[in-house]
């Protein structure tokens, strides 16, 4: 047959020779076999490792891919007057927010953003690092309280801006402005120092909480409990639907002894002078109006104001944000005069009726300690002292009591320490002793400087 095929065909077309031995042939195909089964074993392994052992690692990043978990901030409480007239409001606001993995590696969408607001690339890029603390897949609030235009803008090319998302959120508003800024205080974006601390800890980085004021004194009772949502987002983070809700509790409100009239008028009362006011109730010891010129509005922390701003508010050298009313410290003058009153009656230093002469003046040392009346009150009691303010009667009477009996009924009327308000940042005043002068300047107290502190000069500090 294999002669006949050659005849046919020829010699080109002839068929090749069997091989004698097929052992070469057997060990290739052995070969290729292993390979494929190892093969397979490593893809069987491989696949093994992604569903068994990191399979629920790679469910969250696919649920992540899909959805998102955005926060909903409570309704903030509302702080009143001692009449029920609101002080502070909640209204609502648009907020422009980023989600940084959605954004482009070349930082176009970032750039079109900044266009679209009016604000610097750099402001934006500044926010979103300093926002690196943030959880995986959480948004960057970057335009707080946006304008309709804004917004229109954003909305119009919200295909073009992966990533971005416009917001309605409910924000804190001070209709007065300045008036009162100091008493209520303003609220402001939860630092990195306090959300590490235990009272803030379970917050969304973004929250806005009391940071001056009344604000941050009662901040736990008036920020609420925030809530969530879960949004389906498609591949450019743009919100498809919603998955699920869990609705935010408002905070709690607080009624202030504050009365608003009384505080308009102390405020018009101060005008554009630098000072403060207090208006107290003698019998509770209720703050009815408490005025700090210059101030400052607190609107500019709450609408995340740009740092310029807060960098000339913090630079300005009449200093805006000090309370003058607890935080400034000043000689009390006269009003000082009442305690030594108080002290010379109860020690027996003096009585109602005892008199002394007034000419103006008295001498002590090598010089004179005057009065304000150049010619003298001439022959005073205790109360016409007081009525007139003679600074002689109590030069003398400062004299007997001497300064460490002055001080104990000065620090019995609680000067020199704290009064317990409930504003941050208050501070004590200073009733000067013997003692802390030896401790604190190393000298001895000096007579003459009791004559100073008795007409609530000298060392003597109350706010």
């Amino acid at each position: 047959m294999r002669r006949l095929f050659s005849r046919l065909l020829g010699d080109r077309y002839a068929l090749p020779a069997p091989q004698e031995d097929p052992a070469p042939l057997q060990g290739r195909l052995s070969l290729l076999s292993l390979l494929m089964t190892l093969g397979f074993l490593v893809a069987l392994g491989w696949l093994w490792y992604l569903q068994g052992m990191r399979g629920a690692h790679y469910r969250i990043l696919s649920e992540h891919n899909r959805s998102r978990l955005v926060s909903i901030a409570p309704p903030r409480g509302i702080l009143y007057d001692r009449h029920g007239v609101p002080l502070v409001q909640n209204v609502p606001s648009f907020t422009i927010a980023v989600t940084p993995e959605y954004l482009d590696p070349q930082g176009e969408t970032l750039a079109r953003l900044a266009r679209l607001l009016h604000q610097p690339v750099e402001e934006l890029r500044g926010r979103l690092d300093r926002a690196m603390h943030r959880r995986p897949h959480e948004a960057v609030k970057i335009g707080e309280r946006a304008s309709w235009e804004e917004v229109a803008r954003v909305e119009a090319q919200r295909l073009d801006l992966p990533g971005v998302q416009v917001e309605v959120e409910v924000t804190r508003h001070y209709p007065a402005g300045p008036m009162a800024a100091h008493l209520l205080g303003y609220i402001g974006r939860l630092t990195p120092d306090q959300a590490r601390q235990p009272g803030f800890s379970l917050l969304p980085r973004d929250s806005l909480v009391g940071q001056y004021g009344m604000e941050k004194s009662y901040d736990p009772l008036l920020r609420g409990t925030p809530g969530a949502k879960v949004l389906e987002v498609n591949a450019l983070g743009q919100e498809i639907r919603a998955l699920g809700l869990w609705e935010p509790l408002s905070g709690d409100d607080l009624i202030l002894t504050v009365d608003l009239k009384l505080q308009q008028a102390a405020e018009e009362a101060l005008g554009s002078a630098a000072g403060a006011i207090v208006a107290m109730d003698v019998r509770s010891g209720e703050i009815l109006a408490l005025v700090s010129h210059p101030s400052f509005d607190p609107n500019l922390f709450t609408r995340g104001g740009s740092s310029q701003a807060w960098t000339r508010l913090f630079r300005d050298p009449d200093y805006p944000l000090s309370n003058r009313a607890l935080q400034n410290q000043y000689p009390p003058g006269s009003v000082f005069k009442i305690i030594l009153s108080v002290a010379g009656l109860e020690t027996g230093v003096i009585t109602p009726d005892h008199q002394v002469t007034c000419r103006g003046a008295i001498p002590f040392g090598n010089r004179e300690f005057r009065c304000w009346r150049k010619g003298g009150h001439g022959a005073v009691d205790l109360r016409r002292a007081i009525v007139e303010s003679c600074d002689v009667y109590f030069y003398l009477l400062g004299q007997k009591l001497g300064v460490d009996r002055i001080a104990d009924y000065a620090q019995r009327f609680g000067l020199g320490r704290l009064t317990g308000i409930p504003l941050a940042s208050e501070k004590p005043g200073l009733i000067p002793t013997s003692l802390w002068k030896q401790t604190v300047k190393r000298q001895p107290w000096y007579a003459g400087e009791t004559l100073s502190i008795a007409v609530g000069q000298g060392y003597v500090l109350t706010t």
